[in-house]
């Protein structure tokens, strides 16, 4: 009986497997097919296109084969097309390790995770013998938007007591101030960190003891880079694009700062004992040299990505944007002959639980970004194929009274034609 049993297993897979092959061999046969019209009509300047859809058939159809082949389970197969799948995105102020000769991933930042535990000493002065030094952490700003650059320089300032050395007639008490080299206060592998808060942060900073610091630290910490670190990034930055025009004393470049949904943001420099060795670093308590002063960023009313989308009808347009704030959102439009409307619409948003996997649904800073508050207004009665101006804001109610935040600045669309019109009318789709 086994023998008869696997005589007609083999059998079975024997069937089995020819029926897959002709199914393979029909597969091709289409697959070479549609190539081929694919490559009759490609251009030279449609060829990188049509090479990937090629690219994307031939896998849809092997694919198919593969599942034909169920029956066989020892036998794994699985496509990659696009590379690896697996996520390495940039830390929040996309730093960069010449060591390395790439950027930081986020989900394996091992000094952000070194930060998130590290013991901390508040001290932000030394002092040298007769001489008192004070490291300055300083941004060329004090407000900064979206998207703009900014640079984070580093400055030592030596006061010494001796009255011989007094060259300054405005000093107070014979102290003689001057500024000099940090390459004796500062190494390599001291740590810049980068923090950010908001009113929330700060009311649970108000109930938080001193000795707690530790935990508040935890609250606000974004991102964390070695002096090494800072250096390569600000190397590898400035030398892109446009020409960058550093001061002397500029330590870090940020060619573009992040959206960061926070009130304000600053930067700390860490004298790190230990140096690099991570065993011994683990065991370290870092001492505080600098708190530079705090970056205001845009208020969380203010709207980011204004965009339009078309509808199906030619009286319609579609606007959206996102703000840090909840609220009902606004558009006031102005009409051609200078009548005012104004629409309202509704929001959503997403948060870190409604990610399928890891690193999106992780909260650790650099993995999943919370988006904001993402809103939609429909504009209707509108006239076909006219200009129009209009500008976005958010309603809020506080203590009762109901509140309208106005963007600055007005922006202008075009309607689209009437339908079935010969007017030329461009638009553009993504």
């Amino acid at each position: 009986p086994n023998g008869t049993s696997k005589n007609s297993n083999n059998n079975s897979n024997s069937n089995s497997n020819s029926n897959t092959s002709k199914m393979n061999k029909i597969l091709k046969c289409i697959f070479i097919y549609i190539t081929s019209i694919l490559l009759f009509f490609s251009t030279s300047y449609h060829y990188f296109y049509f090479s990937n859809q090629i690219n994307v058939i031939y896998a849809f159809f092997h694919n198919l084969s593969v599942q034909n082949d169920n029956r066989n389970d020892d036998v794994t197969h699985k496509i990659t097309i696009y590379g690896d799948d697996a996520h390495h995105g940039p830390t929040v102020l996309t730093i960069f390790d010449e060591t390395s000769n790439a950027f930081i991933p986020a989900e394996n930042h091992q000094l952000y995770k070194f930060m998130k535990n590290a013991e901390y000493e508040l001290e932000d002065s030394a002092l040298y013998g007769d001489n008192f030094v004070q490291i300055q952490l300083k941004l060329d700003k004090e407000k900064i938007a979206f998207h703009e650059s900014l640079q984070v320089s580093l400055r030592c300032i030596k006061t010494s007591s001796n009255a011989n050395n007094s060259h300054d007639s405005s000093s107070s008490n014979n102290n003689y101030v001057e500024e000099i080299s940090c390459n004796n206060f500062v190494s390599e592998n001291d740590i810049v960190a980068f923090y950010c808060s908001s009113p929330k942060n700060e009311e649970i900073k108000n109930n938080i003891p001193e000795q707690s610091y530790k935990s508040y630290n935890d609250l606000k910490l974004k991102d964390a880079a070695t002096i090494a670190q800072v250096r390569s990034s600000t190397k590898f930055h400035s030398s892109r694009g446009q020409k960058v025009i550093l001061s002397s004393n500029t330590l870090w470049y940020i060619p573009t700062f992040p959206i960061i949904r926070e009130d304000e943001c600053f930067f700390r420099l860490w004298k790190n004992p230990n140096g690099s060795d991570e065993k011994t670093r683990k065991n370290t308590q870092l001492i505080l040299l600098s708190t530079s002063t705090r970056l205001k960023l845009p208020s969380l009313e203010v709207p980011t990505g204004i965009r339009l989308s078309l509808t199906n009808d030619a009286s319609e347009m579609v606007v959206q944007f996102t703000t840090g704030m909840s609220g009902v959102p606004i558009v006031q439009v102005v009409h051609p002959h200078k009548k005012v409307s104004v629409y309202r619409g509704q929001s959503t948003t997403y948060t870190s639980t409604d990610m399928c996997q890891y690193p999106a649904n992780s909260t650790e800073t650099g993995n999943f970004v919370p988006p904001g508050n993402l809103h939609t207004v429909l504009l209707n009665d509108l006239v076909p194929d006219k200009k129009y101006q209009y500008r976005v804001g958010l309603e809020t109610t506080q203590k009762s009274t109901k509140k309208i935040l106005y963007s600055l600045d007005y922006h202008k669309f075009l309607t689209s034609p009437t339908i079935g019109s010969d007017e030329p009318f461009s638009f553009i789709a993504y």
